[in-house]
């Protein structure tokens, strides 16, 4: 079981939350997502390792939503979603079996 992983700081999220002027400034993640688009890029390929490794029968999230000082949650700290349920859902709901070009 992997306990915790992930922590894609998404840049605007500081400004969302009213945590600083300027991206990024006082709040954290282990790597950080410009844009939503790089956001659910960063996210889908950390899920992808982790659902095909064959060591991990599952995983928990790092985090699920930011807070005061990190912005490294799927939801901003209001509980609204950075990227859309649907992608998340996508990515997090990945077979284990997945194949890529398998129907």
């Amino acid at each position: 079981m992997l306990t915790e992983f992930g922590g894609i700081a998404f840049a605007t999220a500081a400004l969302a939350v009213g945590l600083a002027d300027e991206p990024n400034k006082g709040a954290w993640g282990y790597s950080t997502a410009s844009t939503a688009e790089e956001f659910w890029a960063r996210y889908r390929a950390l899920v992808f390792a982790v659902v095909n490794a064959p060591l991990f029968s599952g995983f928990c999230y790092t985090q699920f939503a930011d807070t005061f000082q990190e912005i490294n949650g799927l939801l901003f700290a209001d509980r609204t979603p950075k990227i859309p349920l649907e992608k998340i859902a996508e990515a997090t709901g990945r077979s284990r079996t997945y194949i890529p070009g398998a129907a």
